[in-house]
C-alpha cells in the first residue's frame, strides 16, 4: 500500500512540474512578446541609442560602392558643379529612386568610412581602361574636395581613424579589376599616389600579367 501511493505521489508531483512547465512555456511564448511588442518603441530607440554610441567609437566602413561609375556614365565626369550630392536624391523627383548615394544618407547611415570604387567594365581592356579608371578617381577627388567639411580622401587607417575623430566621412579608392591598370607597374603606382588603397585582381576577364 505504501508503494501505490507513493507511486500515485511521484505521479501527482510529475503532474504538478509538468504543469508549472507548461505554464512557464505559454507565458515566455505569448506573454513575454506581447510584452515586448506593447514596448518595442522603447526598444528600438534604446537598440539605436546602443548602435550610434558604439559607431561614434568605431567606424562602420563600406567596402564598396560604385556611385563613382553610376556619376561618370550618367552625367559624364566634367559635370560635377550642380550635381546635389548633399540632398537626399531618392526624395528628388529630378533625379529619381536609382540614386542610392547622397551625403545625407550616407551620415544619417552613420557610416564612417566609404570606399568609392573605380569599376570598369572587361570590355575596356586594351582600350581605354586606365583612362575610365583615372576619371573615376578624379570624381571623387572632387567631390571630397567640394564637401570638405563632410568628406576628406585618407589614405591610410590612422588617418581614417582622424577623420571618424573629426565627424567627417573618411573617403577611400578601390579599383575594382586588375586590367585597370593596362598591365603596368607604373600604372599601379601612380593610382596608390592618387589614393587608391585597393585593386581587385580581376572582375571577370583574364589579364595578361
Amino acid at each position: 500500500l505504501a508503494t501505490v501511493a507513493d507511486r500515485k505521489a511521484s505521479r501527482s508531483w510529475a503532474v504538478t512540474v509538468g504543469l508549472i512547465l507548461l505554464a512557464c512555456a505559454l507565458i515566455a511564448g505569448i506573454g513575454l512578446p506581447l510584452a515586448l511588442e506593447l514596448r518595442s518603441s522603447n526598444l528600438l530607440e534604446a537598440r539605436l541609442r546602443v548602435v550610434k554610441k558604439i559607431l561614434s567609437k568605431t567606424p562602420l566602413i563600406d567596402g564598396h560602392n560604385n556611385f563613382a561609375w553610376n556619376l561618370r556614365k550618367q552625367r559624364g565626369s566634367a559635370r560635377l558643379h550642380d550635381f546635389p550630392f548633399d540632398v537626399d536624391l531618392s526624395k528628388n523627383a529630378s533625379w529619381g529612386p536609382s540614386w542610392q548615394t547622397d551625403l545625407i544618407r550616407l551620415e544619417r547611415g552613420i557610416v564612417g568610412a566609404q570606399f568609392w570604387s573605380a569599376y570598369v567594365p572587361c570590355e575596356a581592356q586594351f582600350l581605354d581602361a586606365v583612362k575610365l579608371t583615372l576619371e573615376q578617381i578624379d570624381v571623387v577627388r572632387r567631390l571630397a574636395a567640394k564637401y570638405a567639411g563632410r568628406m576628406r580622401l585618407v589614405a591610410s587607417s590612422s588617418e581614417l581613424e582622424q577623420a571618424h575623430r573629426d565627424g567627417v566621412i573618411a573617403s577611400l579608392v578601390g579599383i575594382e579589376g586588375g586590367h585597370s591598370i593596362g598591365a603596368s607597374m607604373a600604372v599601379l603606382r601612380s593610382f596608390h599616389h592618387l589614393g587608391a588603397r585597393y585593386m581587385t585582381l580581376t572582375h571577370k576577364c583574364n589579364t595578361p600579367w
